[in-house]
């Protein structure tokens, strides 16, 4: 669970952003994902993974602002989410999220869900690059590659 798009350009699921630049070779190393960014993106989705933001709007800040109308929206829709899918486990990628990732979680039908925030692979931290990489790494060990996976 993401916060929103990057502020200037890229995207997830186009491959050309920061989140997937540092989540790309995690998987690719740890659960055989193909490096290509088209076929990576489809065996991300394949193995039951999907990135779902707070927010549409570039650069946008929902943990700044939890009592918006919007944000407070974006918690009903994010918990539904978690209600119908039944993830094995649900990542925010972003530690300030942890409140609002709470929140989804124990307001979704599946309160008991394991969840985590990770630090932000921000491309001017090389301490964050490692945190969020080790992060990942370590949830990918725990819970498994494919959502059938046994925790």
């Amino acid at each position: 669970m993401g916060e929103s798009p990057p502020p200037g350009r890229g995207f997830f699921y186009t491959g050309d952003s920061s989140l997937y630049r540092f989540t790309a070779p995690v998987l690719v190393q740890e659960c055989g994902f193909p490096r290509e960014p088209e076929q990576f993106l489809r065996r991300f989705s394949q193995a039951g993974f999907f990135l779902d933001d707070f927010s549409s709007t570039r650069g946008d800040k929902p943990a700044a602002r939890p009592g918006d109308h919007a944000v407070r929206e974006a918690v009903k829709r994010l918990a539904a989410t978690i209600s119908a899918d039944g993830p094995v486990v649900v990542v925010g990628v972003l530690f300030s999220l942890r409140p609002l990732v709470r929140e989804i979680v124990e307001a979704s039908s599946r309160p008991h869900t394991p969840w985590e925030c990770l630090h932000f692979p921000n491309p001017k931290s090389k301490e964050g690059q490692r945190l969020y990489q080790a992060g990942l790494r370590n949830i990918i060990l725990e819970f498994g590659c494919d959502r059938g996976a046994s925790p």
